[in-house]
């Protein structure tokens, strides 16, 4: 199948225009910018702002714990447990791909660390990287002296699942050219993808442990007390807006990276779809579990950290600025989404035998976060991230 382009630059102008007239209309019917937020809606946006900011510190709690669990998995000799413990890490994670706010932000970011990238480098890291880094048994020297690109969660998915021995780097390559790849055997390998595993897993749960720490010393009561004392926050709307940020990640990485690349929707896209090369997992059939718990995250933002409850996240936001009809347009859309993901197949089986259905997937999630652009964004009177900015997709 070959799929139809979508130009994600063509009319850039034309969208970023757009955007800011629907704010501009949204503002010049409520008067002025500068009308006094009511009390009760004061309430309510503080409400969502404890409830987020408590939501993703105990996600990081069971985060961490799902990490220790990997390292000692890592010290056993059945591999099947360090594969096991990795797939409930990663999958605990996902949904804090989506809950990216504060410390594991981009250090940009109000509140940001860019502590996310010392846990999980996707897309940054590369097989011929992590082939590199065996042959030099570079983790030996510690795992803080390698670049992201050779270490994280990412890397795990090669060295956990891969019994390989051919490599991935070019012939110009030192590895190759100098026959050191060569000299290893299959049992060298094996041995050290674990040796090199279990140093990253070991900083992986070290990286867990600082991120949570920043929210349970401080950044939660941050999150959750805007105003002027707060050197982050100075006002509710800079606290949703940093959350909002957040919720972005179902449209770039999720709907652009995860879907539409492989796709071939993108005009970096493969030649000949499906680019299964673009999957997110190369080594597991993870990528249908990683856009669950994406879409989970997501969720617990619009609707409450909960499952099965609403009226505690974004949603409640929408009810009280009077806009009932796209709360309800939204939560019907996410909900259809969240059903078609909990019932597809793995990504990889279905870009090669239902490119349909990876395609509706693809649908629902553009239906979700086209709402989220335009309407949500304005009705809240909240800013679209800025590296989104004229995106027409």
């Amino acid at each position: 199948m070959v799929a139809a382009n979508i130009d994600f630059d063509s009319h850039r102008q034309y969208c970023v225009f757009m955007h800011r007239l629907f704010a501009s209309l949204l503002l010049l019917s409520a008067c002025s910018s500068s009308t006094p937020t009511p009390p009760e809606e004061s309430t309510q946006r503080a409400t969502v702002l404890q409830n987020v900011a408590h939501c993703i510190e105990a996600e990081l709690a069971a985060f961490t714990i799902k990490t220790e669990a990997l390292v000692v998995a890592l010290e056993q000799a059945d591999p099947s447990a360090a594969q096991a413990a990795f797939r409930a890490a990663m999958e605990a994670w996902e949904v804090l791909e989506a809950l990216q706010v504060g410390p594991a932000a981009p250090t940009l970011a109000p509140g940001g660390d860019g502590l996310r990238d010392g846990i999980y480098a996707w897309p940054l890291v590369t097989r011929c990287a992590l082939e590199e880094t065996l042959v030099a048994k570079s983790w030996e020297s510690g795992t803080q002296r390698l670049l992201v690109n050779r270490k994280t969660l990412a890397a795990l998915d090669y060295l956990l699942f891969s019994t390989a021995t051919d490599t991935a780097c070019p012939a110009s390559s030192t590895i190759v050219s100098s026959g050191s790849w060569a000299a290893l055997s299959a049992q060298d390998l094996a041995t050290r993808r674990r040796d090199y595993a279990r140093a990253i897993a070991t900083e992986v749960h070290s990286s867990a442990v600082t991120l949570a720490g920043k929210w349970t010393g401080g950044f939660t009561s941050t999150l959750s007390t805007p105003g002027s004392q707060n050197r982050t926050f100075m006002s509710q709307r800079a606290a949703l807006n940093a959350v909002s940020d957040a919720l972005f990640f179902l449209d770039g990485p999720v709907k652009d990276a995860k879907l539409a690349a492989p796709l071939g929707l993108t005009m970096a896209s493969c030649a000949m779809p499906p680019c299964l090369e673009s999957l997110e997992f190369q080594h597991t059939d993870l990528n249908t579990v990683a856009l669950r718990s994406n879409i989970r995250g997501f969720s617990k933002l619009m609707h409450g950290c909960d499952e099965g409850v609403t009226g505690k996240g974004f949603d409640s936001l929408l009810i009280a600025a009077d806009a009932t009809a796209l709360e309800e347009q939204m939560r019907t859309e996410l909900a259809a989404l969240r059903t078609h993901a909990d019932e597809a197949a793995e990504l990889r089986v279905m870009l090669n035998d239902d490119p349909a259905a990876a395609r509706r997937l693809y649908d629902e999630v553009k239906d979700v976060t086209d709402l989220l652009k335009t309407q949500f964004i304005g009705v809240l009177d909240l800013e679209i991230p800025t590296s989104l900015e004229g995106d027409n997709d």
